[in-house]
């Protein structure tokens, strides 16, 4: 339409406007209308730079700026004050537009604001009339959390106390000792979302992954409910706010490219039972505002975008991808040359040998390709041929098994630098399997590699046996230095 105002529209305008707009007005009556507290909203959420969590707003005269902070379904927005009529009118106006649920009000008493420490991901406080202290602001407010009073923006900063982890075990030199300072025995829960249930240890495992960067966690889950035996599996890459528990989005993985139903043909009871993968978590690593994960069980490393899970890049010249690690602008993966099958007792193709490849994280480019290595197997069952390397970063060397010995690489060239011995090369069948020998850690302190085995005791094979078994005898641990 030509010339057409603000005021035309009857639904703005009911007093003055003398042209019937019924369509316009529908649409505004079942949808929402962007008035000046519309594009306050947009202002304040650009201003503040927060692009998800949850947001306070302390006075609640502008039902329209509520509304229009719930800018998308990564903002669950609560509005505060201390006047009952003022939430019961804002109240009705967020059911008449069916918001109540994601944006919500409540009364308070003016002073303490109802929520658990570093919950909050921006404070709009614009009513000068509360007596809110800013170390009462600052306490609600999760780390790089945003308070906007009277125009004036705070930004909470990260705490040196609380640390990332960014990989299966914390780093990529897979010391699993964090350098946080808050991990205590919890006192109370921050948030909880479905599933509420994981399967048994006797079954696969619900969650293969779990990692942190930025405040926010990710991870991979099979959202089937836990208590049907045989339902198809539903995994999804899954990412949210790590202090209150808001989804910022998923991403599915194909039915049937992930889980034990990839590597095992042996169901147990419906499910597949205790065939786990050795190294499955090692598969997902976040670091900055990239994640680095293989969207199935036969693929490449595939790196998102934190924020919105969209695909950056795809390094596709490494198709079989079974270990991630990332470090100092550097990807390193180990990955196979053709397509794992499945394994079963009857079908067991031999094993394969895995490479590690070296990317430039920037440019995406290959920077160098090892020779191949055999690993270490996990299981002496029909899974025996499923073998890990356990590459560990060093600050000089890559570090991994192969077979008997442990190797380390050159960083720089992918070159072997040098081999050596493991403390144990005896095979020993445990409940489930299990090779007692792969009972294996590498950790790298700087360019410092600590290997801690477990060491059988040592029992000859029973009649009819080929290799000696672990029964309920206790084995020792042994670390050693290299």
């Amino acid at each position: 339409a030509d010339d057409l105002g603000y005021g035309d529209v009857q639904c703005d305008n009911h007093e003055r406007g003398k042209i019937p707009t019924p369509y316009m007005d529908q649409l505004a009556k079942e949808g929402m209308r962007f008035t000046d507290a519309q594009s306050k909203a947009t202002s304040l959420l650009q201003a503040a730079g927060v692009s998800e969590g949850m947001v306070v707003v302390l006075g609640c005269e502008e039902p329209e700026l509520l509304a229009g902070l719930r800018a998308n379904d990564r903002y669950i927005v609560h509005g505060l004050d201390t006047r009952s009529s003022v939430i019961a009118k804002t109240r009705e106006y967020l059911f008449a537009k069916n918001l109540y649920g994601p944006v919500s009000v409540t009364t308070f008493d003016g002073v303490h604001l109802p929520y658990a420490d570093n919950l909050v991901n921006l404070v709009v406080i614009s009513n000068n009339e509360y007596r809110i202290s800013n170390d009462e602001v600052m306490r609600v407010l999760a780390p790089n959390g945003v308070a906007i009073i009277d125009g004036k923006k705070t930004t909470k900063p990260w705490p040196a106390s609380i640390d990332e982890w960014t990989h299966n075990q914390y780093k990529p030199d897979y010391n699993p000792v964090s350098k946080d300072l808050r991990v205590a025995p919890p006192r109370q829960l921050q948030w909880i979302e479905r599933p509420l249930w994981a399967r048994s240890h006797e079954e696969t495992p619900s969650v293969s992954a779990f990692v942190s960067a930025r405040g926010r966690v990710f991870y991979i889950i099979d959202e089937t409910p836990s208590g049907f035996k045989g339902a198809p599996e539903t995994w999804k890459l899954t990412a949210r706010n790590g202090f209150n528990g808001m989804l910022l989005w998923k991403k599915d993985i194909p039915v049937g490219e992930w889980g034990n139903s990839s590597w095992s043909t042996i169901r147990k009871g419906g499910y597949y039972g205790r065939y786990e993968h050795p190294v499955l978590e090692r598969r997902l690593a976040a670091v900055g505002n990239t994640v680095y994960v293989t969207l199935g069980y036969n693929a490449p490393v595939t790196a998102l975008d934190a924020d919105t899970g969209t695909e950056i890049y795809t390094y596709a010249d490494a198709p079989f991808v079974d270990e991630i690690a990332v470090d100092q602008d550097t990807l390193y993966v180990s990955f196979y040359e053709t397509k794992q099958v499945a394994l079963g007792e009857t079908s067991n193709p031999p094993a394969q040998k895995k490479a590690i490849k070296a990317y430039d994280t920037k440019t995406h480019k290959s920077l160098w390709t090892s020779k191949s290595y055999s690993g270490l197997n996990l299981k002496l069952d029909h899974l025996a041929n499923l073998r890990n390397l356990l590459m560990t970063v060093g600050t000089e060397h890559i570090f991994l098994l192969d077979e008997n010995e442990v190797v380390a690489l050159h960083r720089k060239s992918g070159k072997e630098a040098w081999r050596a011995a493991l403390p144990s090369d005896v095979n020993l069948k445990m409940q489930y399997g299990f090779n007692m020998r792969a009972f294996c850690t590498l950790i790298a302190s700087g360019d410092l590699l600590i290997i801690g085995q477990v060491l059988p005791p040592i029992r000859p094979a029973r009649p009819g046996k080929k290799v000696p078994e672990a029964r309920y005898k206790a084995p020792v641990c042994t670390v050693q230095v290299y």
